[in-house]
């Protein structure tokens, strides 16, 4: 029989759409992983990922899936007695496709680049976090041949500002949108 309730999970058990999920700490993350993408074989994207989540990164990275970690950009490593840099954890265990979140409305989603910022700060590439605010969700997402870089044929939202968008101190000049400039100093 067909139920048209369930007719929008299809993509979702062909693999078609990732299935995100805003979980934080090892074991919720562990058992995420085991039902939704070892279990049920599902496109799995941890979305959140906070506090010591990333020691399970070597895991997410045997299974490539995706990490969009945040908001909280540091954590006390008790077994090491240091601080550490959440993103950077993830990056060191092989987690290749890796990004922020703002965990919004808890932090607004205005400060996403506040987010790749304090990654920075505590260890991961200015580089690497321009890619996680940009081509690396869209890689997570599975929509990287539509948006996430400047490539002719996509879609693109262009920001020009007076420096790197990772440093506070500078500020947007001009964003096109569609081709169009909807913001000019």
């Amino acid at each position: 029989t067909f139920n048209l309730r369930l007719e929008n999970f299809k993509p979702l058990f062909h693999r078609e759409i990732p299935v995100v999920v805003h979980t934080q700490q090892y074991q919720v993350i562990q058992s995420t992983v085991r039902m939704l993408h070892d279990e049920m074989n599902l496109k799995v994207v941890i979305d959140h990922g906070t506090f010591d989540a990333y020691k399970i990164g070597r895991e997410l990275a045997k299974r490539d899936i995706p990490v969009m970690a945040g908001p909280r950009a540091f954590q006390l490593d008790r077994d090491r007695g240091q601080v550490v840099g959440i993103v950077n954890e993830y990056e060191k265990r092989g987690v290749k496709v890796l990004g922020v979140n703002t965990d919004a409305p808890v932090i607004p989603q205005e400060e996403l680049f506040f987010q790749a910022t304090m990654a920075v700060r505590y260890g991961w590439s200015e580089e690497r976090a321009i890619r996680g605010l940009t081509i690396e969700p869209a890689k997570a997402l599975m929509i990287d041949e539509r948006v996430g870089s400047l490539e002719p044929g996509k879609d693109a939202d262009i920001v020009i500002s007076t420096g790197s968008i990772l440093d506070p101190r500078n500020y947007v000049k001009q964003v096109f949108i569609d081709g169009k400039s909807v913001y000019d100093t």
